[in-house]
């Protein structure tokens, strides 16, 4: 009586067997990938060009496609150095209709913090702006703190800024003067104007 036993066992098993079903994806999550179509595709932290580059993936390379933008007009894959990125769906392929992914929403990125302005100059003694011609127009191609007005450039240049010929400069400070008869001398080898109090 054992032996039929043990073939009834036997048939039970190999039935249970050849009758074992896969079981399908639920219908929306359907298993998608994505192609990418072009030479290098950047993959992005979030759904658009304003969003850093996280990776780039070569013509051909297979994702997983697990999410997209409201607009479908980029997807989520997975994964690229063990993350997920976006891809847009110019750059890609998908294998089947990608609307059934899951929107997936995302933080707009944060602006870049403004440039520090650069410091505030100083002219704790004559404030030296020089320019492109002899006459003291446009803007000055260099401004600078000069201890002192006493120069000797003969035919060299006052800095690598400024030409060697046909400049000029024009300095200014604030100083108080005692009460009485000042006398200011100036020797230069083409001409010097002198204002004091704008006259």
């Amino acid at each position: 009586m054992r032996a039929p036993q043990l073939r009834a066992a036997a048939g039970l098993l190999l039935a249970l067997a050849i009758f074992v079903v896969p079981v399908l994806p639920a219908a929306g999550q359907a298993s998608l990938q994505g192609t990418i179509t072009v030479s290098t595709a950047n993959i992005r932290s979030g759904p658009g060009v304003n969003y850093a580059v996280i990776a780039q993936a070569r013509a051909g390379a297979v994702f997983n496609l697990v999410g997209r933008n409201a607009a479908n007009t980029w997807w989520v894959i997975c994964c690229i150095n063990n993350r997920q990125g976006w891809i847009s769906n110019t750059v890609a392929t998908a294998s089947g209709n990608t609307a059934v992914l899951p929107i997936i929403d995302t933080a707009a990125p944060q602006p870049p913090p403004p440039p520090t302005p650069p410091p505030a100059q100083s002219f704790p003694d004559w404030k030296g702006e020089y320019f492109n011609d002899i006459n003291l127009q446009g803007p000055p191609l260099l401004v600078r703190n000069d201890p002192r007005i006493d120069f000797a450039w003969n035919l060299d240049s006052p800095d690598p800024s400024v030409p060697a010929d046909n400049f000029s400069v024009r300095w200014t400070r604030s100083v108080n003067f005692p009460a009485g008869n000042w006398a200011f001398f100036a020797r230069t080898s083409d001409g010097v104007r002198v204002w004091v109090d704008t006259i």
